[in-house]
């Protein structure tokens, strides 16, 4: 569902979608229910900044998880999955055109960072929705990072993660997706203008499902 003003001012998302019947075959992703492009589409960067504004909004300084909180960092090039039962912190940080996704089921977070050396391993893709059945309904996908640099670099590795989730069998509803244009400022003139992340790190609060921007004191 769309931030509520309480939301844009704290940069804090409470996680708690519709769950969405589905029956077995190529599915799509969703917004609000809806399919973001066709199911025999490619789906891509413009495609999500197309649905921007009906998706959750990251906002704020980040928050530091604590080094003595119970918490997981999943570093490039890793993943995790975290059953909500555990309490503390899950999430990742130096995102910059790499992707970092959070995919939540009934059971469980599960979190992956991808950069342009895995986001076309299958294997690794994988990992992200590990344990989840393909039946379940009201998977969430959440995604932070891929600034628009200059070299398309963070462009390509969201469109390879988009396609994976496009054509999944699970069908998951898109909810906050900071990246490209949407995750991306510029230096003033007199430093050339260059372009930069907004954000490179995110957490979900296991205790109280929220995804916020985040930073870890301990990796």
């Amino acid at each position: 569902k769309k931030a509520t003003a309480a939301q844009h001012a704290t940069g804090v998302i409470k996680i708690d979608g519709p769950h969405q019947p589905h029956s077995l075959h190529w599915m799509t992703i969703l917004v609000n229910g809806k399919e973001i492009v066709a199911h025999n589409a490619e789906c891509g960067p413009d495609d999500v900044i197309a649905v921007a504004e009906q998706l959750n909004v990251l906002d704020g300084d980040p928050f530091e998880v604590p080094a003595d909180a119970h918490s997981v960092c999943v570093l490039q090039s890793e993943s995790c999955s975290v059953p909500w039962g555990c309490g503390g912190y899950v999430g990742s940080q130096d995102a910059t055109t790499c992707v970092i996704a959070f995919v939540l089921s009934r059971a469980s977070v599960n979190v992956v960072h991808f950069d342009d050396g895995n986001s076309e391993v299958h294997s690794y893709l994988g990992s992200s929705v590990e344990g989840i059945e393909a039946t379940e309904e009201g998977v969430q996908l959440h995604l932070v990072g891929s600034y628009d640099d200059e070299g398309g670099v963070g462009r390509q590795i969201l469109r390879n993660i988009l396609n994976y989730y496009h054509r999944h069998p699970v069908r998951f509803n898109l909810g906050t997706a900071m990246v490209g244009s949407l995750n991306t400022r510029r230096e003033s003139p007199g430093h050339g203008g260059v372009r930069l992340p907004i954000y490179s790190g995110a957490c979900v609060d296991l205790a109280t499902r929220q995804l916020k921007p985040a930073t870890f004191a301990d990796r």
